[in-house]
């Protein structure tokens, strides 16, 4: 009688895992998650990767912006271009189910006001972790990490 028992919860806990491993909606995970999607995207974030979609590597281009999402959908932005610091502020917002991100930002840079518009699609969104892919141009590839990573 105990055997019955122990394979009952060894093929219960086998259906628990692989149905938890199914629920992300994002390729790269995580699988599950107590925070909500849009607190796990409130935090401040560095790019320590990023790579288009024809393999050109722009990590060494984008890896001293800082991104600053906050809960109620503001962004502040801090781009650097030869060695100079330009800030900016815009909004992002999740769409499609969450499976998509809008980044929208301006700054001005040598009296030039540059706008950003792109929408995203989220390959991972840990607490120390957000993956994204852009869905219309150039499929560049961007993985920040917390800027306390």
């Amino acid at each position: 009688m105990k055997l019955k028992s122990t394979s009952t919860i060894a093929m219960l806990a086998a259906v628990i895992a692989f149905t938890l491993s199914a629920c992300s909606p994002y390729e790269e995970g995580p699988g599950i998650s107590l925070r909500s999607k849009s607190s796990r995207i409130s935090n401040t974030w560095k790019i320590n990767y990023a790579v288009e979609a024809d393999g050109d590597d722009r990590t060494d281009d984008l890896d001293d912006d800082t991104y600053i999402f906050s809960d109620d959908g503001g962004v502040s932005v801090t781009v650097t271009a030869g060695g100079t610091s330009f800030s900016g502020t815009g909004n992002w917002t999740l769409l499609n189910d969450d499976e998509d991100f809008r980044l929208e930002y301006s700054y001005s840079a040598l009296g030039f006001t540059i706008e950003f518009d792109e929408t995203f699609e989220i390959l991972r969104l840990a607490n120390d972790e957000f993956w994204i892919r852009d869905v219309d141009d150039d499929g560049i590839e961007i993985r920040f990490v917390t800027a306390d990573s």
